[in-house]
């Protein structure tokens, strides 16, 4: 059941928008995250860093505007507890100049530990965040980025900044 929510996800992702100007390409960088868990009326905060790495595909909708969906491992250890999950932004990029954009939108985590972790809670395995960030593009092939990912949803929200590179072929 997982896999096809995630498949459909990127089929939704990728078919709405037009192949013409199309690129693909890889991603990774460092993430530096923080976990809030609230709990009858108690919360608590646990901060950590890790790494990301994964695939984008990047498509032209017009002259400034551009739709980035990608796929991402994460790896996180926040205080003693490894946290790994994929990460399905789907990021609208408005073009100030033709290298500097500003980029948002919606972005949906999946716990591989899921499973273990909220074993004692009714919380899902899926997570739906917001992100905002901006990106620079060096020439037609290498972009920075960084984001910050705003856990929405749960009494378990994982929120923090990705700083990341990406190459696209």
């Amino acid at each position: 059941m997982k896999k096809i929510i995630l498949s459909a996800i990127a089929v939704c992702a990728f078919g709405f928008v037009s192949a013409q100007d199309m690129k693909f390409g890889v991603k990774a960088g460092v993430n530096m995250a923080s976990a809030k868990v609230e709990f009858m009326g108690v919360s608590a905060t646990e901060s950590g860093t890790g790494f990301f790495v994964g695939g984008l595909a990047e498509f032209a909708m017009a002259d400034n505007i551009k739709i980035q969906p990608e796929v991402l491992y994460h790896s996180l250890k926040i205080n003693s507890t490894d946290f790994s999950f994929i990460n399905v932004p789907v990021i609208l990029k408005y073009y100030f100049t033709e290298e500097f954009a500003v980029n948002v939108g919606p972005s949906i985590y999946y716990f591989l530990d899921g499973d273990k972790m909220f074993k004692d809670s009714d919380q899902s395995t899926f997570k739906v965040n917001a992100d905002v960030g901006a990106s620079y593009d060096f020439g037609e092939n290498l972009e920075v980025s960084a984001r910050y990912s705003l856990g929405l949803m749960g009494d378990i929200k994982v929120s923090g900044i990705h700083l990341g590179v990406g190459y696209k072929f």
